[in-house]
């Protein structure tokens, strides 16, 4: 992901990756975006936001970390994943495309010309 980022995102881009996980990803494109606020991480798994959170503190970022899944249209979700690998299921609120333009990238400018990157290719 890393080396994806650093060779094709470019410093005046807006983002908004699917799949945030523990930050990896978004703390590179902090790196390499001039504005942190116009990166936004998308994670839908509760048990990863904390860590999420403390990997943007002590990297100094400020990343828009968005806690919800992205689907073709709002409805709930059901994960495997939520409570631990493969432990147990969880519903989760998806937003649909269109709506998480509205609310999230719209409250950073991610509007027309944003670049959407994503490791879960399933979600597409």
């Amino acid at each position: 992901d890393q080396s994806l980022i650093f060779d094709h995102v470019k410093h005046d881009d807006r983002v908004l990756m699917l799949g945030g996980n523990i930050g990896g990803a978004c703390v590179a494109l902090s790196r390499v975006v001039a504005n942190n606020r116009h990166v936004a991480c998308v994670e839908p798994n509760e048990k990863l936001i904390p860590t999420l959170k403390l990997n943007r503190a002590l990297t100094n970022s400020s990343f828009l970390i968005v806690k919800r899944i992205l689907s073709r249209s709002p409805k709930p979700i059901f994960l495997r994943t939520c409570n631990g690998v493969g432990a147990g299921t969880c519903s989760i609120q998806s937003s649909g495309f269109y709506g998480l333009i509205d609310k999230a990238m719209h409250a950073v400018g991610l509007v027309s010309g944003t670049t959407v990157l994503t490791t879960d290719l399933w979600a597409l």
